[in-house]
């Protein structure tokens, strides 16, 4: 009966290290400092377009990018890119109120670019899902945006407002 225990208790400590383990190499995305996250954000919203448009699963390639390749995890990622309500942009004042992620675009929109324009072709054509990266960067990607997109049941014309921010 001893032995039985021991067993028990050796078990729990395994289980125990290897939780230690696991959370030694992963991060809460609520953990990571606000600068890595706007960081973060500028690689996503270049790599995964789709978080643009309104399907259900926009947020299953960032996801995944985020725990695979950046070893974070976060139960509500969704919130964090979409939930801040409505903003009037400036200069851009003809499309109304859009969502604060179109704002985000146009305060770090020299980021957004950089990102495109510097990262390797691979990792663009799996992300973005292509076979080929073409000479205009930022034209194939906002090719790739969604031309209308609802949120909060409005639609909103996403590829014509990025293509104003982006001039």
């Amino acid at each position: 009966m001893g032995k039985s225990k021991n067993k028990s208790k050796s078990s729990k400590s395994k289980s125990k290290a290897m939780l230690k383990e696991i959370k030694s190499q992963f991060h809460l995305w609520d953990c990571v400092s606000s600068a890595e996250q706007a960081k973060l954000r500028v690689s996503a919203l270049a790599l995964f377009p789709e978080l643009l448009g309104d399907s259900p699963r926009r947020f299953d390639k960032l996801t995944l990018w985020l725990a695979t390749v950046r070893n974070i995890v976060s139960p509500s990622l969704r919130d964090f890119f979409l939930v801040r309500g409505r903003v009037t942009i400036p200069n851009l004042e003809k499309f109304g109120e859009v969502p604060r992620i179109l704002l985000f675009i146009d305060e770090n929109k020299t980021d957004i670019i950089s990102y495109i324009n510097n990262v390797g072709e691979v990792v663009l054509s799996e992300s973005w899902g292509v076979s080929e990266i073409e000479k205009d960067r930022i034209g194939q990607w906002i090719s790739i945006l969604p031309d209308f997109a609802k949120f909060n049941g409005k639609a909103f014309p996403v590829r014509e407002i990025v293509e104003s921010i982006l001039g």
